[in-house]
């Protein structure tokens, strides 16, 4: 790929990897090369901190439609999602990476959590969608998404949430998968929350949000949330089932 070199200003975060002559010349120059960025494997949060301009950066060296070209690393860093919000709200920008979104960044429905990006404008400018949120699985969480994001139904509905479709699709699910929970799936949205607050689903359903609650933030309440919980035992196969895809995807 050839691409036109961007200047950084942060000298001292240049990874200790680099060579010594090569940093010296870095130093010097305070240019970047894509090439640069592939032999040394520089990705998205080491760019920030150099002080690349990331406006730049994805409009001269992000290959469409979702930038795959370029490494993300560990996009934990609430500064370095500040910085993509800000190059996703360039329109011209969304325009040229149409497919760049939470998801090709590397990110998950658990970091949504872990982040606490629960804001739905934000969430919306990475093109996080309910469409998306189910096809990578967040209605696994049941009742726990809903407790720790506490989205109203406006905020669902922004999201894209149709209830009749959702409806058809937990069926189809179903019917075509006999692990998959319907009580999991059902507590994930609004209309869900109501018809569980009765019956031994309520509990079941409330028992896993409890318990990945405790995996995933050790919060105090966790115990308490879950003490005095009826149908233990009806929940214990989602449980497992919670417990092992936060395994499986906890960082």
């Amino acid at each position: 790929m050839t691409a036109i070199p961007l200047f950084f200003t942060n000298a001292l975060s240049l990874p200790d990897h680099i060579p010594p002559e090569t940093t010296a010349d870095l130093v010097k120059s305070r240019v970047l090369t894509y090439d640069h960025v592939q032999t040394y494997r520089l990705d998205i949060p080491t760019l920030h901190r150099l002080g690349v301009d990331l406006r730049h950066l994805f409009w001269h060296w992000a290959e469409p439609p979702r930038a795959q070209n370029l490494l993300w690393g560990t996009m934990h860093d609430k500064d370095v999602l500040r910085g993509m919000r800000y190059v996703l709200t360039q329109r011209a920008l969304a325009e040229r990476l149409p497919e760049l979104d939470w998801f090709a960044m590397g990110l998950t429905v658990q970091d949504i959590l872990v982040l606490r990006m629960f804001d739905v404008d934000t969430l919306l400018l990475f093109r996080v969608t309910f469409d998306k949120l189910v096809q990578h699985k967040a209605y696994e969480m049941g009742t726990l998404w809903t407790t720790e994001t506490r989205w109203s139904d406006v905020d669902f509905a922004r999201l894209g949430y149709d209830k009749d479709k959702y409806r058809e699709w937990v069926q189809a699910e179903q019917a075509r998968n006999p692990a998959f929970s319907r009580e999991l799936a059902e507590a994930f949205v609004p209309s869900g929350r109501l018809r569980l607050k009765v019956g031994g689903a309520a509990a079941a359903a409330g028992s896993v949000g409890g318990a990945a609650r405790s995996r995933l933030f050790g919060e105090r309440g966790a115990e308490e949330e879950m003490a005095g919980k009826e149908g233990a035992d009806a929940g214990e196969k989602e449980r497992r089932g919670v417990m092992g895809w936060l395994g499986m995807r906890g960082r």
